[in-house]
């Protein structure tokens, strides 16, 4: 099974959900997690882990909405 999380979601931000999937990727052999978000905030972190990155793996958002933004301007501001 492949599955995408947006990384950068959260209310306690980025580190409890790259715990999380490492800790789902223990858990089950057969699944991929492709985690998405800002790469200059989730990879030191994943590389700190010391995770392999075999079956973990990274994609670059063009932005992500921040916790105080409306979600309307976001949008607009932000359309990818």
């Amino acid at each position: 099974m492949r599955i995408a999380l947006d990384a950068m979601g959260g209310d306690f931000g980025v580190q409890p959900n790259i715990d999380g999937a490492i800790t789902a990727l223990k858990d089950n052999p057969d699944l991929h997690v492709t985690l998405v978000g800002d790469l200059s905030s989730i990879g030191p972190l994943v590389a700190k882990s010391g995770y392999p990155i075999d079956r973990l793996h990274l994609h670059a958002s063009e932005g992500y909405v921040e916790m105080g933004e409306k979600p309307i301007e976001a949008l607009r501001q932000k359309p990818n």
